[in-house]
């Protein structure tokens, strides 16, 4: 309960010696030897008390506040240690300590809004720090990861950062933008390995390089990814936290109430038992006194239109006499107005002293902003030196008209928030039918925010249905039955979600959108990949490069094979005709060149043996059948080692007759197996063609490309 007291004059102009037995000034130097000068105007901002001077006197308290400050005072000291060294970025006392026991207390005297705010952030902190363990400090040095650019964008593109499922659903995204991408960041693969390292996960690198390899993380990688992903989002919290706890006292508006909740606290801690002192000393009678001040009620009436809302001025009036003053003397009469809130304290509305004479009546009028609804519990005290105060209560009924008026808007704002457009256009009209009735100035802003938001709830309509219709498109270019791969319907889907209220994304489709949009570019790429890696295989083959043509056929056959939905259309039909053509000619080649090399080094061995007659037998069927193959240019470096070995033996290689008997030519085997080899890839090619064809139907003519 709030107790008023009796009020002192402001200002000295009253010859009226004070009392010496005033229970007020004796609670007021209670107050000073206890808690010290500097700590009373701190308790008087923060609702506790109020007091006056001339002489200095505690004029009110609020008792369930100044009890509460004082039996916490010692861990609100404990706090701002904490606080400060938080500040510094350096680790607190105990870093786990999350100080709930003073988060949990409500609102009101020392408790703030910003004092709350700065418990929040530590008691955030304080649970990332539990949550990380030993590891915090290893895991401190590389930083969140959500603080890099490549973090910055995952968590715009799945939320990652906000831990949880969200952190498991970013983990293939963070694969394939930010590991595996061609031109990935380095610094990705390091943080990761840095969180490895300090969080004792060794099988990193062998999932990792699996994963890489095959163009996909596997299950083991995802499982770690999840865990890093998770991990790094309870780093962000504390590194979130920390940053708020940096910036708690940088406006003015947080900076007097956190400093005085510092103040008062100190204060507080060390005069264990004061608020019992003080209602002792305060609990003894008042002297008797000649001089009497009368009054009766305090008059309240409204400024402006019927009924009194939240906002408005509010007139306090009252009249007062003053008797028992010698003639012709005066003395200060103290007028002071005071809101009483059980809650958040004790607030001077109004504080003013004028000298008065016997007689009366004078006139009391103080206008005030009535600064919430309901029943509002006010005090005028008359005080002067040397006399009982009088003091006046007042009730006033603020109408909760505004307040339910601001509620509906906030509903409304809400549902449109959380993506309920039709919802929240009928609630947004609801709002403007009850504010528009309403001349004052807050309904007509509301009538006016009412009106601004169905335009945009309107507009975000319309961009719904166009994501809706993109999100359609962007998964049609994803996969093989379009076989077209273009990213510009995902790109734009993720746009339009970007301008919708986050509500929008409750199903996860920033995610799918930004999986899709990876998934198409992947394939677009692979693809093209494809492609480039085709074009320079057949440029090593035009090149007589058989075996470098048959390693860059067999690596665009793999390179597809990661992902068979990028095998559709002519890219289908190419990829078969490869893997049935392409690549087995290539590597006959490669068998014939090693045949014919073969043959070239046992001449020469025969040759060195002394031998040249079975040189010569070794080198007359080569010769032919080299000069009998179609690509002579790709034969003649070896028909020109053939030749300079015949020359070598002493005979002179020309073209030989049918007629001359030769031994069985030794690269035969080698090219009737490339040609039987042939025969059956292209018959199995064209009964995949045609499979492939029936896949492929062709697009109406009204199909949109």
């Amino acid at each position: 309960m709030l107790t008023i007291l009796s009020l002192s004059a402001l200002f000295a102009a009253s010859a009226l010696p004070a009392r010496a037995a005033d229970p007020q000034v004796k609670a007021y130097a209670t107050l000073l030897g206890a808690a010290g000068r500097k700590s009373l105007p701190a308790l008087e901002r923060s609702g506790l008390i109020v007091t006056a001077d001339n002489p200095d006197r505690l004029l009110a308290v609020s008792w369930p506040l100044l009890e509460r400050a004082e039996k916490y005072a010692p861990r609100l000291v404990e706090f701002f240690a904490a606080f400060d060294q938080l500040r510094k970025g350096r680790e607190p006392a105990d870093p786990s300590d999350s100080f709930a026991e003073l988060l949990a207390l409500p609102e009101g005297g020392l408790w703030s809004a910003p004092l709350r705010d700065a418990l929040a952030a530590a008691a955030r902190r304080a649970e990332a720090a539990r949550a990380l363990g030993e590891r915090r400090g290893l895991l401190a040095k590389t930083g969140s990861l959500f603080r890099t650019p490549w973090g910055r964008e995952l968590a715009r593109r799945t939320h990652a950062d906000l831990g949880g499922a969200a952190a498991d659903a970013g983990a293939l995204d963070l694969f394939r933008r930010a590991l595996a991408a061609p031109g990935a960041a380095p610094d990705a693969a390091a943080h990761l390995k840095a969180w490895a390292a300090a969080s004792g996960a060794a099988d990193l690198e062998p999932a990792l390089s699996a994963s890489l390899g095959a163009g996909q993380p596997n299950d083991d990688l995802k499982a770690l990814l999840g865990r890093y992903l998770r991990d790094q989002a309870v780093l962000e919290q504390a590194e979130a936290a920390r940053d708020r706890l940096s910036r708690a006292d940088r406006a003015a508006a947080a900076k007097a109430p956190l400093e005085d909740a510092r103040t008062a606290a100190a204060a507080l801690s060390a005069a264990a038992g004061l608020t019992a002192q003080v209602r002792e000393v305060l609990a003894e009678s008042e002297p008797p006194s000649s001089l009497r001040l009368s009054a009766h009620e305090v008059h309240v009436r409204g400024a402006g239109d019927p009924p009194l809302e939240p906002g408005d001025k509010a007139v306090f009036s009252a009249a007062y006499w003053v008797d028992g003053l010698p003639q012709g003397r005066s003395v200060n009469v103290a007028e002071v107005l005071v809101l009483e809130d059980p809650v958040r304290g004790l607030s001077v509305v109004s504080r003013a002293a004028h000298s008065r004479s016997n007689g009366g009546p004078f006139t009391v009028s103080v206008e005030a902003e009535l600064p919430r609804s309901g029943s509002l519990s006010y005090r005028l005290t008359l005080h002067a030196e040397g006399a009982a105060p009088v003091e006046l209560a007042q009730t006033v009924e603020v109408s909760d008209s505004l307040d339910r008026l601001q509620r509906a808007s906030a509903e409304a704002q809400w549902l449109g928030l959380s993506c309920r457009f039709e919802d929240a256009e009928r609630a947004w009209k609801a709002v403007l039918e009850q504010a528009g009735a309403s001349s004052k100035k807050a309904p007509v802003q509301l009538a006016a925010d009412a009106r601004a938001a169905l335009r945009t709830v309107a507009g975000w309509k319309d961009r719904k249905k166009e994501l809706d219709e993109s999100l359609d498109g962007a998964r049609l270019f994803a996969t093989k039955e379009r076989c077209e791969y273009r990213t510009d319907r995902a790109e734009r889907a993720l746009k339009l979600l970007a301008s919708l209220p986050a509500g929008c994304d409750q199903a996860g489709v920033g995610a799918e959108l930004a999986d899709l949009a990876a998934i198409t570019e992947s394939r677009r790429s692979l693809q093209e990949s494809f492609r480039a890696g085709v074009a320079r295989a057949k440029d090593r083959e035009a090149s007589c490069k058989s075996e470098e043509a048959a390693a860059l056929y067999a690596s665009v056959l793999a390179l597809l094979d990661s992902d068979p939905e990028a095998r559709c259309g002519e890219i289908e039909r190419e990829h078969a005709a490869i893997r049935l053509s392409d690549l087995p000619r290539a590597a006959a080649a490669k068998g014939l060149s090693d045949a014919v090399e073969a043959e070239l080094s046992n001449a020469r061995r025969r040759l060195a043996e002394g031998n040249p007659r079975a040189a010569l037998r070794a080198l007359q069927p080569l010769s032919t059948a080299l000069r009998s193959l179609s690509d002579q240019r790709c034969w003649n470096s070896a028909l020109s080692k053939a030749d300079e070995l015949a020359a070598a033996s002493g005979v002179a290689l020309g073209p030989l007759g049918a007629a001359v008997s030769l031994p069985a030519d030794p690269a035969g085997p080698a090219m009737a197996e490339a040609r039987h080899d042939w025969d059956e890839r292209q018959a199995q090619l064209n009964v995949e063609r045609g499979a492939a064809d029936s896949v492929q139907a062709p697009r109406s003519a009204g199909e949109e490309q």
